[in-house]
């Protein structure tokens, strides 16, 4: 071996707890290095001191802490017992959300001829006015708002802005469906 075998290697080795995979390797170390012959001597000698020193648990102190580590299993279990029970019930909430937006029906945006508005150059020119005002809710993916645009001089537009910010179609009221003009500008 090389280089010098890990502290804790040699510790294990010491009190004949090393795993039989480096038990060989260090053991050769061992016989051929003083200064780690030394490391497991030192270690040999203070296990022995600590042994000493610690004695054997009484009856009573085994029975405390077999105690203690069985109240701790089971409030443990408790916990995981809670835990499990709430994960179900947000599970099932997930579920009845999920199934309930699935059963709303699409609805289908047809296009209609709108009368033109006429604006006069001496008014200021008018700011896209919303088609329905609802409250902020969760859409499926695909239309945001749709909104009638008149400018003076210019023909109006009905702009229907998508989930993508990056795509806004603009209609001419008055054209066929097939038509269609599409932009990818706001």
């Amino acid at each position: 071996m090389n280089s010098h075998p890990r502290e804790d290697a040699l510790a294990l080795y010491s009190t004949g707890d090393l795993e039989a995979g480096e038990l060989k390797p260090v053991a050769e170390h061992v016989r051929e290095c003083d200064e780690c012959r030394d490391y497991v001597a030192e270690f040999a000698r203070l296990e022995g001191t600590l042994a000493s020193v610690a004695g054997e648990p009484s009856a009573e102190d085994l029975l405390d802490v077999r105690q203690r580590v069985m109240g701790e299993l089971e409030s443990t279990r408790k916990r995981r017992i809670c835990f499990e029970w709430a994960a179900a019930v947000a599970a099932l909430v997930a579920l009845v959300v999920l199934l309930h937006h699935r059963e709303r029906p699409v609805a289908e945006i047809h296009s209609i001829p709108a009368p033109i508005a006429t604006v006069h150059a001496s008014e200021p020119a008018p700011k896209a006015v919303p088609v329905a005002r609802r409250r902020p809710r969760l859409r499926a993916p695909g239309l945001r708002s749709v909104a009638l645009v008149a400018r003076p001089g210019e023909e109006p537009l009905i702009k229907v802005a998508t989930s993508d910010p990056k795509v806004v179609i603009l209609l001419q009221p008055d054209t066929p469906n097939n038509e269609r003009t599409e932009s990818n500008d706001e």
